[in-house]
């Protein structure tokens, strides 16, 4: 099963810099961004995407335009509007149940805004199951505040507490004995922060505990738009903040990147100011 996560930048402005090539700008609207995410959709096709940043421009272009291929679950927040919004392959999975909590002490299912956080952040879950193979597993897809150094790892242990609650759900209502869970999301914390340290004391980051092939730690995977003359020229400078993370009953095969946020990206030029992560995982 192919797992991606995506921030697909909420921004909808006419123009943007790049960074490495002074005289490069990029088209910013949504409108041009989008049909080359849908190409990527159809290059990768991933079974289920997390995407993050879904600005109103980025949900009423979804809500008509997205790949045939997928729908979605999701909502969105209410300071910034961004939605977090769970993308999957409409002929591989159905959903048993979906919802969502913000981050804030108690999961509450109102706007919060936690702890030094700027905003109020969101996460989305999914209970999928498998039509030709009936397994079932949970996906959780989150944004964590980009200011908020307190709120930052208590966000992580809010939702490291509702993934444990919904594998105990998921145990009473289905069955299901240790139900499998992928958590997905830009997490904008680094490998050496106290969310990441919270985070990895019960899941397993897909990049480090891959199998098969996987990226290296100075790879950046949030370098705003990039210019590259070469591959060579990839952001280079360890600012690793969106994740793949799964549960230790998960293998992961495969890690990849798609530079999006290069003029390199095989699917169009600058997609977004991210670049998307990919992991091949079984269970």
């Amino acid at each position: 099963m192919k797992i991606m996560s995506f921030n697909v930048l909420s921004k909808d402005t006419a123009e943007l810099k790049t960074k490495g090539a002074a005289e490069a700008t990029v088209n910013g609207y949504v409108s041009a961004r989008a049909p080359m995410f849908n190409k990527m959709l159809d290059g990768e096709l991933p079974d289920i995407v997390g995407l993050q940043e879904c600005s109103a421009p980025w949900r009423a272009w979804l809500a008509e335009n997205l790949n045939d291929k997928y729908t979605y679950v999701g909502t969105h927040t209410k300071a910034t509007g961004e939605a977090g919004y769970i993308l999957y392959l409409k002929n591989k999975f159905h959903v048993l149940e979906d919802g969502f909590f913000w981050l804030a002490e108690g999961a509450p299912q109102v706007p919060v805004v936690g702890w030094d956080a700027r905003f109020d952040r969101i996460c989305c879950w999914a209970l999928f199951e498998c039509i030709e193979c009936g397994k079932k597993f949970l996906f959780f897809d989150t944004h964590l505040d980009h200011e908020g150094t307190v709120a930052r790892p208590n966000q992580a242990r809010v939702i490291l507490d509702r993934i444990a609650a919904m594998k105990q759900m998921a145990r009473e209502k289905y069955g299901i004995e240790d139900c499998p869970a992928i958590l997905v999301g830009d997490m904008n914390s680094r490998p050496d922060t106290e969310a990441y340290a919270v985070y990895t004391n019960t899941l397993n980051d897909a990049r480090v505990h891959s199998k098969g092939r996987t990226l290296p730690d100075e790879l950046s995977t949030s370098p705003w738009f990039w210019y590259c003359k070469s591959e060579e020229d990839y952001c280079r400078n360890s600012h690793i903040i969106d994740y793949v993370f799964v549960t230790p009953n998960i293998t992961v095969t495969d890690y990849d990147m798609i530079h999006t946020c290069t003029n390199l990206c095989p699917y169009g030029a600058y997609i977004s100011d991210h670049n998307a992560v990919i992991a091949d995982v079984s269970f």
